[in-house]
């Protein structure tokens, strides 16, 4: 019974995970402020003026950038879908589920079933990362970074020392979307 039940549960939560994330992205009614606009300019450049940048968005630091990986990443609906900042809304939707699927998996894997389901519950109706599918922002894919940091470091602590081949290089990325973390 344990078994049968598991899956249809699964499937409801994942189910009521998409139905809060798809607001925006069903009625086209998102947020574009300074921020997306800004973004948005840099990934013209890229794909339409052919000017390749080092350098991502700016911090509250003067002087101080993330990196680039963010405009490259918006590159990929921007050129799919023509233009329209709409793209960027289903890159993070997209992002979204995979960080609930592999939330899901991970803690599966880690502690089982049962602690899989009720931590994917838990990403599910979480309102900050609701938030973070409903618009694209430069921070917004390290809830798949963290997710995978956990999961990494974890397992690191577990004893698989070879998971420092992941752990430094994930760190490194996490540094193109938040410096302050």
């Amino acid at each position: 019974m344990k078994n049968k039940i598991i899956p249809l549960l699964l499937f409801c939560v994942f189910i009521l995970a998409t139905a809060l994330r798809a607001q925006e992205l069903v009625s086209h009614n998102y947020l574009f402020l300074l921020d997306q606009g800004r973004d948005m300019m840099a990934v013209k450049g890229i794909l339409y003026d052919h000017h390749l940048t080092l350098i991502g968005p700016y911090t509250s630091l003067e002087g101080v950038f993330q990196g680039p990986i963010w405009y490259y990443l918006l590159a990929i609906p921007t050129f799919i879908f023509r233009g329209d900042p709409w793209g960027s809304i289903v890159l993070m939707f997209v992002i979204s589920l995979g960080t609930f699927a592999g939330a899901y998996f991970w803690s599966k894997k880690l502690f089982g079933e049962t602690a899989g389901l009720f931590i994917a519950f838990l990403f599910a109706i979480s309102p900050e990362a609701i938030a973070a599918a409903t618009f694209s922002w430069n921070p917004h894919p390290m809830w798949l970074l963290l997710t995978l940091y956990i999961f990494v470091f974890f397992t690191l602590m577990q004893g698989k020392k070879r998971m420092h081949l992941f752990l430094w290089p994930l760190i490194a990325l996490m540094f193109h979307f938040e410096t302050a973390l």
